[in-house]
C-alpha cells in the first residue's frame, strides 16, 4: 500500500506578498490506497475534490481531506467531468476505451460508454452543454451528449492532445503537447478543433461555417497564407487545408504557388476558387474565411470549333495543311481512317499522306490559330 501527499488548496494570503509567489500550502492530506493518481478535479460548489487513481475515482472531502465515497470498476482512470445539470459525472477508463457514467450523489456507476482509443483527459463545456474526451493515441476528440448518455460523435485531430479547456462560450480549447492539431484555428478569438459540418456543430453550436465561390483578386497579394477573392474576402490556408490536386500532379486543378505564378502574367488570367471553412472575421468586417479546402481552377475562354473537309497539301512534324489551312496536331488528336461499314481504323501524324482527304474538326486558340481535335481520312 502506498500513500499518496495531496496538497488540497492553495490559497493566495497578504503575509506573503513580497515573496516570489502569492501562493502557500493551506493543508496536506494523506490519502491512502493502492494505485498511481492523475488528474485532480475540483467540485468547488459542493466542496469535494474527484481523483483519478487507476480502477476508481476517489472523492474527497477539501475541508478535511476525508474519503466522501469511490466511483469503482474503472480500467484506467484519469479524468472526471461534473455536469451538475444532469445529475451525472463522466470519468473516463483509458485501458478499455470508454467513459464511466455516474451519480453525482451516490457515486454509483450507471452506464459505460466507448470513446476511442487511450482516453484521457475530459471536461464538461456548460455553453454547449456537451462532454469532450481527449483520446490521446487516437488522435481525436469524442463529444457526448451528457443527458443522454450518448457518443455524439468523434472529431479527428490529427494530433495527440493532453487537455481541454473550455472557454465558457461553447467554444473548447485543445492544450496540444508536441505536436499542432489538425486544423486548430482561431474563431472569433477563441480556439476551436476544425471537423466537418455535422462535427463542428456537435462541438460548437455557435460556429459560422462558410462556403465561398469565386474568382481570384490578382490585383492583391498572394501568398503562402491567403488569398483573396475579387468580391473582397479574404481566404486563409495553412498546412490543414486541403487543396484538391496539390501534390497530384493534377493538370486540371492548381496550387496555391501555381495560382501566384499564373496571377504574375500580363494579362492575368481568370482563377476559380471554390471551398469552404469557417467565417473567422466579425460582424460588420471584412469577411475573412479560414478555409479547411479549397479547389482552384483557371477559367478557360468558351473555345471556337470549326469543322470542314479538304486536300492534304504538306505534313509537317505537328501539323499538315488541308486546302491552305494550317492544322497542328498534338497528343489529344484523334485521327481515324474510314472503313467499311461502320468500323474505323486509328492512326498516327505519320500515317497520313498528302493528297488525301480529310474531315477535320478542330478549335480557334486565343491566336487565331487551328488546333485539331479530330481527322478523318476518307476512304
Amino acid at each position: 500500500m502506498r500513500n499518496i501527499a495531496l496538497v488540497v488548496s492553495l490559497i493566495a494570503t497578504p503575509l506573503l506578498a513580497q515573496s516570489s509567489s502569492p501562493y502557500r500550502i493551506a493543508h496536506t492530506y494523506m490519502l491512502g490506497g493502492d494505485g498511481s493518481w492523475d488528474y485532480i478535479i475540483p467540485d468547488p460548489q459542493n466542496h469535494r475534490l474527484f481523483i483519478g487513481r487507476q480502477t476508481r475515482v476517489m472523492v474527497v472531502d477539501e475541508n478535511n481531506g476525508k474519503l466522501l465515497g469511490e466511483v469503482t470498476g474503472i480500467k484506467g482512470a484519469h479524468g472526471t467531468a461534473l455536469a451538475d445539470a444532469t445529475g451525472h459525472g463522466f470519468a473516463t477508463s483509458g485501458a478499455d476505451e470508454s467513459v464511466v457514467i455516474f451519480d453525482l450523489k451516490t457515486f454509483k456507476v450507471l452506464d459505460r460508454i466507448h470513446t476511442a482509443e487511450d482516453t484521457d483527459a475530459i471536461i464538461y463545456d456548460s455553453a454547449s452543454n456537451r462532454v469532450f474526451t481527449s483520446n490521446g493515441d487516437a488522435h481525436s476528440l469524442t463529444a457526448i451528449d451528457p443527458r443522454a448518455g450518448k457518443v455524439i460523435t468523434n472529431i479527428p485531430l490529427g494530433g495527440k492532445a493532453e487537455y481541454l479547456v473550455s472557454a465558457g462560450d461553447g467554444d473548447c480549447t485543445m492544450t496540444v503537447l508536441g505536436v499542432t492539431s489538425l486544423g486548430c484555428l482561431k474563431v472569433l478569438g477563441v480556439t476551436v478543433g476544425m471537423a466537418n459540418e455535422t462535427e463542428l456543430k456537435a462541438m460548437n453550436p455557435g460556429i459560422v461555417k462558410a462556403e465561398f465561390e469565386g474568382l481570384v483578386d490578382c490585383a492583391k497579394p498572394i501568398d503562402a497564407s491567403s488569398f483573396f477573392l475579387k468580391s473582397g474576402a479574404q481566404v486563409l490556408v495553412d498546412e490543414h487545408t486541403r487543396v484538391e490536386g496539390a501534390g497530384e500532379h493534377d493538370d486540371e486543378h492548381l496550387s496555391l504557388a501555381d495560382v501566384k505564378t499564373a496571377c504574375a502574367a500580363t494579362p492575368a488570367p481568370e482563377i476559380d476558387a471554390e471551398g469552404e471553412g469557417v467565417l473567422v472575421s466579425g460582424n460588420g468586417e471584412a469577411p475573412v474565411i479560414r478555409a479547411t479546402e479549397v479547389k482552384f481552377e483557371r477559367q478557360e475562354d468558351e473555345a471556337i470549333e470549326v469543322e470542314f473537309s479538304g486536300m492534304i497539301d504538306a505534313i509537317g512534324s505537328d501539323n499538315i495543311t488541308v486546302s491552305g489551312r494550317v492544322v497542328r496536331v498534338d497528343a489529344n488528336t484523334q485521327i481515324e481512317r474510314e472503313g467499311e461499314g461502320s468500323s474505323e481504323t486509328q492512326l498516327a501524324l505519320s500515317d497520313l499522306h498528302t493528297g488525301e482527304t480529310v474531315e477535320v474538326k478542330a478549335v480557334v486558340d486565343a491566336q487565331g490559330k487551328l488546333l485539331a481535335r479530330e481527322i478523318k481520312v476518307r476512304s
